[in-house]
């Protein structure tokens, strides 16, 4: 036991090294960071799911890793960040997300295809399309869209995309402000809305026809934002949903099915 005691007091500044670099490598390991003040956190974990290959995942603009596909998950310091999605073939996905201090959050990835395939229908299928299309109205205060899970009403307001949350939901965060909730204008466009529906799969974000054009844009109206368009070469364009894969264009006597994946 001497031997032992002469031999540490001998080489203490070299177990002194050894234990602060265990206590750091286990500090680490266990998610903690040094934070603002300075002062010890936690990181949270953001898991992607539903992403294609070789998707490259940045966050407040620095590059975090590459998700082979599939999901992934990367750490991420409590706080809000801007989170970016980048992939050969699609439009980038952009989003602000805010983690806890050791919180998991889940999330799903808007990805849609830059260049959109399609087929023009066949006569005989155009007045099944037509009377489908023509069903689609606006949504109003007393029939709303229900999204996020039936907790979000979307309706059309004196021609702008309103949102609020309904009562006996957990609020969402970005239709309040100082924790005081209130319908929230989503969408201003500058043209006149010709349809406003879910996104096929979705339920975070809208297909909106306004103009001469068509778009997907999501829900949460903060910046960044994601924003693609699907249809742009009509004068009056009007979209629905019409498959999981695909949504129908009527443009003047031509309808459309565009593949949106």
């Amino acid at each position: 036991m001497k031997k032992v005691l002469n031999t540490l007091l001998r080489h203490w500044i070299f177990f002194s090294f050894i234990a602060v670099i265990v206590f750091l490598v286990a500090f680490y390991l266990l998610g903690f960071r040094v934070g603002p003040g300075p002062s010890v956190v936690q990181v949270g974990t953001v898991i992607l799911v539903d992403v294609p290959e070789r998707t490259e995942i940045y966050v407040d603009s620095t590059r975090q890793t590459v998700i082979g596909g599939g999901s992934g998950r990367i750490s991420i310091t409590p706080g809000t960040h801007t989170l970016l999605a980048s992939v050969q073939g699609y439009f980038p996905w952009n989003e602000l997300v805010t983690v806890g201090s050791g919180e998991t959050i889940t999330i799903r990835p808007f990805f849609s295809p830059t260049e959109i395939s399609g087929e023009r229908l066949i006569e005989e299928d155009i007045p099944v399309a037509k009377k489908a299309i023509a069903a689609v109205t606006l949504p109003s205060q007393t029939e709303p869209l229900l999204m996020k899970e039936g907790c979000v009403a979307v309706y059309v307001l004196q021609n702008r995309v309103v949102a609020e949350n309904v009562e006996g939901c957990e609020p969402l965060p970005y239709l309040c402000v100082e924790g005081t909730c209130a319908p929230t204008v989503v969408f201003p466009p500058a043209d006149r809305l010709r349809a406003v529906t879910v996104f096929p799969g979705r339920d975070d974000a809208l297909l909106i026809s306004s103009g001469s054009l068509v778009h997907v844009l999501e829900l949460d109206p903060r910046t960044p934002r994601f924003f693609a368009p699907l249809y742009d070469r009509g004068e009056a364009p009007k979209a629905i949903p019409w498959t999981e894969d695909s949504i129908l264009v009527e443009d003047g006597e031509m309808v459309l099915e565009l593949f949106i994946s």
